[in-house]
């Protein structure tokens, strides 16, 4: 059938998650394929060996008109009905029937005549892997600290007696992680329980030589500081990501020294470990964070393969699956709590109207809802007393 067959012949229609129908008009059909790719450097070796795998869910930005005598109302009623969680089904003139998950929609009435939604939709399949468990968060932090166990062991059996120059090395190991973590807000109470995680891991450092597995101890307590406080997901991800990041630029560079490696083996794994305990229990606002924090874990899992992969470096077997179980089991998690958090909703206001009205209209009475409408919006003080029309309105449904 060709384009214009398609275009006259099919239809585009939205069936949300309760069963309801819609037929909307459309334009701008746009499709974001991501795969899921490693880039991986070799010493001495020009160029990037581009290693891809399986398609990851393809993402669609959105844009609708309801127009006709009824269009408000129809659009009303497609804004309430896609509050349901479950899945859309979406008949497309070019993409035929796919299962979506809208991540965020924008409403636009200005227009007398017709209601535009804009906003982005994600392919999903129906299937949830790896299979939800009883308690996943409990379920991560046992298997992230079976790993540092893990970890530990082998590198007691690697490690032998350390060179003389990888004292310096775990001195700077400690000082990188250091300077990433100080950048979290902290209260009184993290901000000391850090420095002496760091000065802990800083003297065991200086004894690295004769005590190495102590150092290791140490290092990994500091490692997971992130997972015991309660402080911003993102910034913490950011963190722990900028940490792998800058080791594996100190200790598995071309100018890397005997036993640097074996040290990121130790970091790498720790920090890769923590950062999904931390994303799989921390407490998300809605959709976007969600997705937000799945996307900063993943790139932290690629730089640290990277690292490993661009040195040649042969980590333990065991280690990896443990790690990769960390993982998988995270980021499936974190897919299906994105399915199931609150979504995001733009809105450009039709008439005048205050924060009041507004929250009563999105959320309900109550001074709690009230805050939390004023705070997503970021209202200055003018509009606490009125918003003006056309002005962008954010809540979560």
């Amino acid at each position: 059938m060709s384009w214009l067959d398609k275009v006259n012949n099919i239809q585009l229609k939205i069936v949300t998650g309760d069963g309801k129908e819609y037929t909307p008009k459309w334009k701008n059909a746009v499709k974001n394929i991501d795969f899921n790719v490693k880039g991986y450097d070799y010493p001495g070796v020009e160029g990037t060996f581009v290693n891809r795998k399986k398609v990851s869910g393809t993402k669609y930005p959105i844009e609708l008109f309801f127009d006709g005598e009824n269009h408000l109302d129809t659009a009303k009623a497609f804004e309430v009905f896609a509050r349901d969680n479950r899945s859309w089904t979406l008949t497309h003139p070019y993409y035929d029937i796919i299962k979506v998950q809208p991540t965020s929609l924008s409403i636009n009435q200005n227009s007398l005549s017709v209601t535009v939604i804009t906003g982005n939709i994600w392919e999903t399949i129906e299937n949830k892997f790896p299979n939800e468990s009883k308690n996943v968060v409990k379920e991560v932090a046992a298997l992230k600290f079976q790993n540092d166990a893990a970890v530990a062991a082998v590198f007691a059996e690697k490690v032998g007696v350390p060179e003389a120059a990888t004292v310096q090395s775990a001195e700077e190991t400690v000082n990188k992680i250091s300077i990433n973590y100080e950048k979290l807000p902290a209260t009184n109470a993290t901000a000391v329980k850090l420095k002496n995680y760091v000065r802990s891991a800083s003297a065991a450092a200086q004894e690295y030589i004769s005590k190495p597995t102590r150092y290791v101890e140490q290092l990994q307590q500091l490692i997971n500081f992130p997972f015991e406080i309660e402080q911003n997901i993102q910034l913490k991800l950011v963190s722990l990501r900028d940490s792998i990041s800058d080791l594996g630029t100190l200790l598995m560079g071309i100018d890397s020294i005997p036993g640097e490696n074996l040290l990121y083996e130790v970091a790498g794994f720790g920090l890769i470990t923590a950062a999904s305990a931390t994303a799989v229990s921390a407490d998300y606002a809605n959709r976007e964070d969600v997705l937000a924090a799945a996307n900063r874990l993943e790139d932290s899992y690629l730089d640290l393969n990277t690292s490993f992969e661009s040195a040649d470096y042969l980590m333990d077997a065991g280690v990896v699956i443990d790690a990769d179980n960390v993982y998988n089991l995270t980021q499936g998690n974190l897919i299906q709590i994105a399915f199931e958090s609150a979504q995001e909703r733009k809105l450009i206001l039709e008439k005048d109207s205050n924060p009041v009205s507004l929250t009563h209209r999105f959320y309900g009475a109550g001074d709690d809802n009230l805050n939390k409408f004023i705070d997503q919006n970021a209202l200055t003080i003018d509009e606490l007393l009125q918003i003006k029309k056309g002005r962008e309105i954010i809540y979560y449904v």
